[in-house]
């Protein structure tokens, strides 16, 4: 086993595995099986010292007989002499007596040689005891027949059987002192006591060979358990100083290897959790980058360039941001890839995109794939892969940014995870932005008429006084507007405003403000010209108007205007005083005119207001204008 700075690889054979405690089993098992059989010599050896120790008995029993016999062989030989030669006083006792015990003593010589007859004796001794025995056999019939003649009265015949008895009785002396039975003994014993030593010699060594085998046995579980820790522990320091591709090398196919395949897995697990970590924190610092960026943009401009940015860090594809117009019916590219440039997809609309219809981002293998998306093939790269990610503000679509790389290799899911940072943020910053826009143009515009309204108009000529630019500022007010409204209906009065808006808006320059003042009355401010030059300008708007109501969709009206210029006056108080009252001398000079203020000729306001909000009819005015339109 050791350690390498690489990913180990080790196929696991679960049929040829081996564990330790099998392999523990198996040395117990070697060891038990030579235990076993020192054991056994053991045991073989106290056998046979057991089994000499039994021929020594029956050795020392056969010797006991011998000597038992040779007592008996002398009574019997001193008994029958003393009968042949010696005469007793009592003839009739010594008649009745001796024979008995004369025949008893046979009897017993011939039970203690069939005792001697059935010992088993060893080879040497077989041998000679049973030349004693048949010699014992002989002395014993001789000595039956020699007693019968003595008492028998035949004594001159047992005179003359007496030297065959003594001959056979000399016969056992000289065969019984053949006998070994003293050598026998004491070879007997000595090959029973080397049997005995041999077999404690075994003991032991069973003994010592059982200790010693498991105590190498478990020397080695720990040594191999030890290295293995050891080898752990120098990964693990590795790994602690950084280097996580440290992997356990080993050949082992038991616990030790399964070790340190945990090891390798724990390390491995590691590896893709810092990893995956490293790139959880790279996206959580694209995506703060990218929040800090669009949050210093205000224009939706801004914001393309932004994300044009971001797509360059997002990847090396072509990418493009495609964003609906105001009627979110149509698609236009805003941004793209700065580097790659765009894929050029062809979708016309939001609703027309697969990933805006299921609301997430979409991974394409390849366009040459059933289930991809109609928009990708035949294009003039041919096959291709692509990510589509929907943008929307606050649950409605806006558009689409789109990705494409090569054929069945679609980019990773770091960059899609990119991708669908910069669509959702970027889709929150341009609905904002758009909001922001659509609510600044609705505070500074009049809803019935699309002008603006007077605070913007106040806003910008004070902004024009504080440049010390020139300008002409105009009040304008539709004549008798409440007439044609309580004849009409305020739906007719509503008309008349847009149409003089409409007018109004285009007969100035495209640097020029229009704007509804409140009610019926309108302001201008038309940059660069005097009094008298604006005066003309109006002139031509009156006479537009005058054609413009002619179309029928209102009653004819006209206006009247009162303009005066920032250098005649020098703040915008007077301003609009001025202005105002130079509207009411066109008022009262008959409508339809323009009159050129002057600050010196201030009117005074209640009579102009009674004046603004006559109600009465004019009817030489009307007769005026009817006559007029009739010509």
């Amino acid at each position: 086993m050791s350690i390498v700075p690489a990913r180990a690889g080790r196929a696991r054979g679960g049929l040829h595995r081996v564990t330790i405690q099998q392999r523990v089993r198996l040395l117990a098992l070697i060891g038990m099986v030579a235990t076993v059989s020192v054991a056994l010599v053991a045991f073989a050896n106290l056998q046979r010292s057991r089994a000499l120790t039994r021929q020594v008995v029956v050795t020392s029993a056969a010797d006991r007989l011998f000597l038992a016999n040779e007592a008996v062989r002398q009574e019997i030989v001193g008994r029958t002499l003393e009968s042949l030669y010696v005469t007793s006083s009592d003839a009739t006792s010594d008649a009745d007596v001796a024979p008995v015990e004369l025949a008893g003593w046979v009897k017993e010589l011939a039970a203690n040689n069939d005792a001697l007859n059935r010992l088993r004796l060893t080879e040497p001794l077989a041998g000679s005891t049973a030349g004693v025995a048949t010699a014992l056999d002989a002395f014993a019939a001789s000595a039956r027949t020699l007693s019968d003649e003595i008492y028998g009265g035949q004594r001159a015949a047992a005179v003359a059987q007496l030297p065959d008895f003594l001959k056979s009785s000399d016969a056992i002396d000289t065969q019984a002192g053949a006998v070994p039975f003293k050598a026998e003994v004491e070879q007997l014993n000595a090959r029973a006591g080397d049997s005995q030593s041999r077999a404690v010699v075994m003991l032991w060594l069973a003994t010592a060979f059982a200790i010693a085998l498991l105590v190498l046995g478990a020397q080695w579980v720990v040594w191999r358990i030890r290295t293995a820790l050891r080898q752990m522990s120098a990964a693990a320091a590795r790994m602690t100083g950084g280097d996580l591709s440290t992997r356990v090398v080993h050949g082992a196919d038991d616990e030790v290897g399964d070790l340190a395949e945990s090891f390798n897995t724990l390390a491995e697990t590691l590896a893709h959790t810092f990893d995956r970590l490293e790139s959880d924190a790279r996206r959580e610092s694209f995506s703060t980058q990218l929040v800090e960026a669009l949050e210093m943009v205000d224009t939706e401009g801004e914001v393309h360039e932004t994300v044009s940015m971001a797509m360059a860090q997002a990847g090396s594809f072509p990418t493009e941001l495609l964003l609906s117009d105001s009627s979110r019916a149509h698609l236009a590219r805003a941004a793209s890839h700065p580097v790659a440039g765009a894929p050029g997809c062809t979708v016309g609309s939001p609703f027309q995109c697969a990933a805006v219809r299921r609301g997430n981002a979409i991974v394409f293998e390849s366009s040459t794939e059933l289930n991809a998306c109609p928009k990708l093939r035949d294009r003039p790269g041919g096959g291709c892969s692509a990510v589509c990610v929907p943008v929307s503000f606050m649950g409605r679509a806006m558009g689409v940014l789109h990705t494409t790389g090569i054929d069945h290799e679609p980019p990773s899911a770091d960059v899609v995870a990119r991708l669908n940072q910069i669509a959702t943020l970027a889709g929150s910053r341009i609905g904002t932005v758009r909001a922001f826009q659509q609510t600044q143009l609705q505070a500074a515009t009049d809803s019935l008429t699309g002008l603006a309204n007077r605070r913007t108009v106040e806003a910008q000529v004070r902004e024009l006084f504080s440049e010390g630019k020139l300008f002409s500022f105009v009040m304008a007010d539709l004549d008798f507007f409440k007439r044609l409204n309580d004849s009409n209906g305020h739906e007719m009065g509503d008309k008349a405003l847009r149409l003089f808006s409409r007018v109004f808006g285009e007969s100035l320059r495209s640097g020029d403000l229009a704007a509804r003042w409140g009610g019926e009355e309108f302001a201008a401010v038309l940059h660069g010209l005097r009094a008298d030059e604006a005066a003309k300008v109006l002139d031509r708007l009156r006479l537009r108007l005058a054609e413009a109501t002619r179309s029928g969709d209102t009653p004819p009206f006209t206006a009247s205007f009162g303009v005066i210029d920032s250098a005649t006056v020098g703040n915008l108080e007077l301003l609009i005083r001025s202005a105002d009252d130079a509207l009411y001398v066109a008022k009262e000079g008959g409508r339809d005119q323009v009159v050129i203020g002057d600050p010196v000729l201030l009117v005074p306001t209640a009579r102009r207001r009674s004046t603004d909000h006559d109600a009465r009819i004019d009817t030489a005015s009307l007769s005026t204008q009817v006559s007029r339109d009739s010509h």
